[in-house]
């Protein structure tokens, strides 16, 4: 990585500047946003510093995952490895995308063990091939069992593989990152009739990176940030729940919600402000007294409404805002879910 390194648009300074150059220049941005990030509590005011910072680092942090990284850079850069841990953490209250690419490519470089030699004897070439080669995927576990259905006898052959780290769907940049497929095959033993379904489960190669949900405010996620469905957001701490709309403490409140469309009749996304029912908000037929709030519902008690559902039931509607200052909605809708998160969502039961 000694040899000079294209330009790439990233900062101003002469192509015969070398990968070294631009990751020390990279480095210390980094640095500097983070610090401002943390001391604004995610919110800092935005200048054209920051504003710079986060151009820069929208075309830094894709060029440096394309890199192949060395010891002599680790030793010369600054603090490269310090620096994506810094990017990564959610206490410094960095944008979901810019922690998100930060800790994929602290993955990878660190499988690679920054470039250093294994201590395996070997050839130079050899021990550099492997350094840099994608972390293969564990073997195949497979588990065979027969059960009682009421159909009758069945045996099912459930095999659980996990992706290999560069898998563009459930690698360390992919959608599912996190999760791996299960595949489980029926069989009946009167027809011999085959059904096979698929589910994701989380992998365990990555179980230490699931993050807390216990978390008052954006926990580290920007405005815009996108999963495929609630499972993922779950692992990534953005909701506290893997069915229940409501996450939350009915001592301390709620710490986020997921809108769906089993309220449709009685929720609104106003965009702005979103009218939000309580769990079991459809089954009270009741129209003089409200039913009991379980504890999801408690959490959000200290702010709603009294209304009618369908059956003229009583049920409780809170109101939630938006924050003032953040990424335009009319902007995010553009662009999220992009164009490959879809196609790779479509992708996601495919058998890699």
């Amino acid at each position: 990585m000694s040899a000079p390194a294209p330009n790439l648009g990233l900062i101003d300074k002469p192509n015969d500047h070398t990968t070294l150059d631009i990751v020390k220049e990279g480095v210390r941005k980094a640095k500097f946003m983070a610090l401002k990030y943390k001391k604004a509590n995610g919110q800092p005011q935005m200048t054209a510093e920051i504003q710079g910072y986060l151009d820069y680092m929208a075309k830094f942090l894709p060029w440096l995952n394309g890199q192949t990284m060395t010891a002599t850079i680790v030793a010369q850069s600054g603090g490269i490895q310090r620096t994506l841990e810094i990017l990564g953490d959610p206490s410094f209250h960095l944008p979901h995308d810019i922690a998100t690419q930060a800790r994929s490519i602290y993955i990878r470089f660190n499988s690679a063990n920054w470039g250093a030699l294994p201590p395996a004897s070997g050839s130079a070439t050899n021990a550099a091939s492997n350094a840099t080669a994608p972390v293969p995927s564990a073997p195949a576990t497979t588990a065979a069992t027969t059960a009682q259905t009421d159909s009758g006898a069945v045996t099912k052959v459930v095999t659980t593989r996990p992706p290999p780290a560069n898998h563009p769907i459930f690698g360390v940049n992919g959608i599912m990152h996190g999760f791996m497929l299960q595949k489980t095959v029926t069989t009946s033993l009167a027809t011999g009739t085959r059904t096979i379904s698929k589910r994701s489960v989380v992998n365990p190669a990555y179980a230490h990176l699931k993050r807390d949900f216990k978390v008052f405010g954006h926990n580290g996620h920007a405005p815009g940030a996108w999963w495929p469905n609630q499972f993922v957001a779950l692992f990534h701490g953005a909701h506290g729940a893997s069915q229940a709309g409501i996450s939350g403490s009915a001592d301390i409140g709620a710490w986020s919600v997921v809108v769906s469309g089993h309220y449709a009749d009685m929720d609104n996304d106003q965009g702005e402000t979103i009218m939000y029912s309580g769990d079991s908000s459809l089954d009270n037929r009741d129209p003089n007294h409200l039913p009991p709030a379980s504890a999801l519902t408690q959490s959000l008690i200290k702010s709603h409404q009294t209304q009618r559902n369908p059956a003229g039931g009583l049920y409780r509607k809170f109101r939630l805002r938006r924050d003032a200052g953040q990424r335009p909605l009319a902007q995010i809708n553009q662009v999220v879910p992009t164009h490959q998160q879809r196609r790779d969502f479509n992708r996601i039961l495919e058998y890699y």
